[in-house]
């Protein structure tokens, strides 16, 4: 069995470039969203004004957006002994209202989670490593005991993390 140690050190050693997750992907077991995002396509977790996706969007032309959702990481908050942030359940209806007050014609909004199974604590910290941004105040040495704890805890793993998206296509009339 590898140690707490070696998985971190595999993890902090392993290469990230871009937004290219293979090596988290090959120690991960992901269930989909209930939507494609490929079939749809346009915006994938990029922020948007409304206003102006009205203004530059052509008539008859489609807007189609994915967005991270509120309380994706809260399984990670509670790893780390932390409460997840306070925040409204889903930004999705303030998405679809700015949307709709912009003039553009909402054809679709849904919710969804992706499972994404973390095999060991090294997909964890390799995780928390790419998207430091996720929690707040995170740092490896600032949570190696609560991360070596979750280790050592094996009925955890492997941890299902839930990330909640939402999609919503909005449409400009054709005139």
């Amino acid at each position: 069995m590898t140690s707490f140690d070696e998985l971190v050190a595999q993890a902090t050693a392993a290469p990230f470039s871009g937004w290219d997750f293979a090596w988290l992907d090959a120690r991960c077991r992901q269930v989909r969203l209930p939507w494609r995002y490929s079939a749809e396509v346009t915006s994938r977790h990029e922020s948007f004004r409304a206003d102006e996706v009205s203004r530059v969007l052509a008539p008859g032309g489609s807007f189609v957006t994915q967005q991270v959702d509120n309380h994706s990481d809260d399984d990670l908050y509670r790893l780390l002994g932390l409460e997840p942030p306070d925040v409204r359940d889903s930004w999705l209806p303030l998405a679809t209202r700015q949307l709709t007050e912009a003039g553009l014609t909402v054809t679709k909004a849904r919710s969804g989670q992706e499972i994404q199974y973390f095999s060991d604590i090294g997909t964890v910290v390799y995780y928390l490593r790419v998207v430091s941004w996720a929690i707040a105040g995170y740092s490896l040495d600032r949570f190696r005991p609560q991360l070596r704890a979750a280790f050592e805890t094996k009925s955890l793993w492997p941890l299902p993390v839930r990330h909640r998206r939402f999609l919503v296509v909005a449409r400009r009339t054709a005139q």
